[in-house]
């Protein structure tokens, strides 16, 4: 029972961290999302500013300190979602063109959890979804995309390995875009709450007919345009 337990916790671990960083001199402080080998996305109130070096001080699953430098390469404003007690105004992409080893070993170790899901780049982007799955029905947000998967905001507890059906709804004077994927992440409401960001699943996206891997794939091109040039 004990071994259950230890690893429904691991299976809840979120690659959600702590920060404390400098940007010209000014402190502010926050949390990094979606840790990769090179890079990082920050929520933070401070009003952070595209092109800027930032100086980042992250603490780690196992409460060790890692400094890196970074850029930030974009800054989108995040708009407040119904069932966040605490939120963030903010969120940045950065690149650290010199991570330490000890980013890689982090991301190395929680990697296989994540399966595929977080090897695509990832983009802010909040979609009216509605979820659908063995014993729940849900309407909600996407909070980020990539070509592979979502990050969708829930309370409901699924499982790692559930299979679920969406319906993402990416212009509002044409039909959703039906979906199916596999939860493969999970941020619990408890953990969501220390770090103050939306409680959710990361879905893996299943195989998807022509057209919609089309119209799928054509959105995720735009959001690349937008925030990568």
């Amino acid at each position: 029972m004990e071994n259950e337990s230890g690893r429904r916790e691991m299976e809840r671990l979120p690659g959600v961290f702590q920060v404390h960083f400098t940007v010209d001199g000014n402190e502010g402080d926050g949390v990094i999302v979606d840790l990769t080998p090179n890079g990082m996305r920050l929520r933070t109130n401070y009003p952070v500013e595209e092109g800027k070096t930032v100086h980042v001080s992250m603490v780690g699953p196992d409460y060790q300190t890692l400094e890196m430098e970074g850029q930030i390469r974009w800054v989108t404003e995040l708009s407040p979602v119904p069932i966040q007690s605490h939120s963030f105004a903010f969120e940045a992409g950065i690149n650290v063109a010199d991570p330490p080893t000890e980013m890689s070993d982090i991301f190395d170790r929680h990697s296989a959890r994540f399966i595929d899901f977080r090897d695509w780049p990832r983009y802010p982007y909040q979609m009216r979804i509605e979820m659908v799955g063995p014993g729940t029905w849900e309407a909600t947000f996407a909070l980020n995309l990539s070509r592979r998967g979502l990050f969708v905001m829930t309370r409901q507890e699924l499982n790692i390995g559930q299979l679920v059906q969406l319906r993402a709804t990416i212009d509002e004077d044409e039909d959703p875009l039906e979906l199916n994927g596999q939860v493969v992440y999970l941020l619990s409401h408890q953990h969501a709450e220390e770090v103050g960001a939306a409680p959710g699943v990361g879905i893996r996206l299943g195989a998807l007919p022509p057209a919609v891997k089309e119209r799928y794939g054509l959105f995720i091109e735009h959001l690349d345009k937008k925030y990568n040039g």
